[in-house]
């Protein structure tokens, strides 16, 4: 009986220190963004270090620009943590793209309720699903794995 109860408490100890080390371990991740024909300059300071946080655009006078075109397209973020989307209700106006992010440890999916309109393969922690909503209409999803997880696009005309 001793030896079972030693054995146990052992074990318990074990995972509380796996699960702690995930925990407090960052995640390195990588992002990848669509080159939309934009530039970025990357300057190198005087350390050494580049800085990528200046971006520049050529030849563009803001007149030019329609609300409607590419250049002015809109981007909104969800973010799936905690086994959840938020928000959990997105308003946009059409021609505007939706950029979900896993944050969770487990794999997620973004499903039409019903359709195929919006149809996301398992994302592990970090990756990202976009969509770009041309049409107006409202637009219920959920997560595969998870169906208890739902989320809905409004999209505006």
């Amino acid at each position: 009986m001793k030896t079972s109860l030693i054995v146990g408490i052992i074990a318990v100890v074990l995972i509380v220190a796996v699960a702690g080390y995930f925990l407090i371990t960052p995640n390195n991740t990588t992002n990848t963004m669509k080159d939309n024909g934009g530039t970025a300059d990357t300057n190198i300071d005087n350390t050494g270090n580049e800085n990528t946080n200046e971006i520049s655009v050529d030849n563009i006078d803001a007149g030019d620009i329609d609300a409607g075109s590419a250049e002015y397209a809109k981007t909104e973020s969800v973010v799936i943590k905690g086994f959840d989307y938020s928000p959990k209700e997105l308003k946009i106006k059409a021609g505007t793209s939706v950029v979900w992010t896993n944050m969770d440890s487990v794999g997620h999916t973004v499903t039409s309720d019903t359709g195929n309109e919006i149809d996301s393969p398992l994302l592990k922690n970090g990756e990202t699903y976009a969509k770009t909503f041309n049409n107006p209409g409202t637009y219920a999803y959920h997560c595969k794995p998870h169906p208890y997880m739902k989320g809905k696009i409004i999209v505006e005309g």
